[in-house]
């Protein structure tokens, strides 16, 4: 397993190409239904973490490339500044450029977690036992029962989750009925269980080593949406049509959430278009959603994986012929080489119709063998 820089330039490639495709079929509520939203998170998880394997392993298949390919390496590996004993070339430059966006990307986010971590303890705490009671009645559908502190929040617009260890449910201050407690507090505690924080919090760091590519920005606004989605249809799944459009009134009747903080987990999104789809998805699920059989489901989902692992079958090496080893070198067809069968077992080899040199053997099954120069002529 080596890294090299056309290994990284290839894994970039290959798997900005997925990203942008997921990216597209996410788009549409057909595609999200047939794929299954589940799968295409898990698509989209497997694309960013492939970015992290920019490596070529043993049986990676090297396709050298002669234009283009060979002047960008050269460009970035060519010596272009000296300090001292030290020769710099322009892919040092950018190395140094990358880990320091790294570190400071991250650094921004944990300075941020911990300030809203302590601004969360100055929240009144909610205490009224009707609340309580509909939390816990939750949580006892699930297998581990965990402990959640919910507060009030006088800046917060939407539900919130925050908090891997010591999970907290913000709400913000509203007069709300028994029901919509009830379904807001059924999907916050459906994200924490659903590890959906832990998820953010790694979609962060990951992002933090590619700060630079665009694509880790829109995919990561597309992935917090689906993981919304993915919460509406899970707990929607068992319940009555009449239930689930409560549910989605509540959801829409809510305030309109501000700028979006990575480390929460909300309850409505902040874009209108990410809302509508939401609902439709929902509504479209409830009435039209059948389930592919397993044939269909298997061809769906072997496309899509396919692609995200092709950056590890196939490398882009750059091909160029030094100047020293230029002259005298040929370019070898099936058209200008040919074998002549000798008397005593042997084999001339000819290129261009000149006598090159005697094999023991023919080395290449698709190369003509002719019992003299005269045939070969005809």
């Amino acid at each position: 397993m080596d890294f090299t820089f056309s290994s990284f330039i290839t894994n970039l490639v290959f798997i900005s190409i997925a990203i942008l495709v997921l990216y597209g079929v996410s788009l549409k509520n057909k595609y999200i239904l047939l794929f299954e939203i589940r799968f295409l998170i898990f698509c989209m998880l497997i694309g960013i973490i492939s970015l992290l394997l920019p490596f070529e392993f043993r049986f990676t298949k090297t396709v050298p490339i002669e234009k283009i390919w060979p002047g960008i390496f050269h460009f970035f590996y060519q010596p272009r500044f000296s300090i001292g004993y030290f020769h710099l070339s322009f892919n040092h430059i950018f190395a140094v450029i990358w880990i320091s966006g790294t570190l400071v990307y991250l650094l921004k986010f944990f300075i941020f977690y911990i300030r809203f971590a302590m601004l969360m303890r100055n929240h009144p705490v909610i205490e009224q036992e009707d609340i309580i009671s509909i939390t816990k009645q939750i949580t006892k559908q699930y297998k581990r029962v965990v402990n959640f502190h919910l507060c009030y929040s006088p800046t917060l617009k939407s539900p919130s989750l925050f908090g891997i260890f010591n999970p907290k449910i913000i709400i913000p201050k509203k007069v709300m009925a028994e029901k919509e407690w009830y379904y807001i507090l059924s999907h916050e505690i459906a994200h924490y269980y659903n590890n959906d924080l832990i998820t953010k919090f790694l979609i962060e760091i990951f992002i933090a080593v590619y700060w630079w590519n665009p694509l880790m920005y829109l995919l990561k606004r597309r992935l917090s949406n689906m993981l919304e989605a993915n919460i509406d249809l899970q707990i929607t799944k068992n319940w009555k049509e009449t239930q689930i459009i409560d549910y989605l009134k509540c959801l829409i009747s809510l305030p309109q959430r501000g700028k979006s903080t990575d480390y929460l987990a909300y309850f409505k999104s902040s874009d209108k278009s990410e809302l509508t789809q939401r609902v439709e998805l929902v509504r479209e699920h409830l009435r039209i959603y059948k389930k592919p059989n397993i044939t269909i489901k298997l061809s769906l989902r072997f496309v899509p994986v396919m692609a995200l692992f092709l950056s590890m079958l196939i490398i882009f090496e750059p091909y160029t012929i030094s100047p020293e080893y230029e002259d005298g070198t040929y370019e070898i067809t099936a058209e200008n080489i040919l074998y002549i069968e000798n008397e005593i077992g042997t084999y001339d080899f000819y290129l261009n119709g000149e006598y090159i040199d005697t094999h023991m053997e023919v080395m290449d099954t698709r190369i003509k063998v002719y019992k003299n120069i005269e045939e070969a002529q005809k």
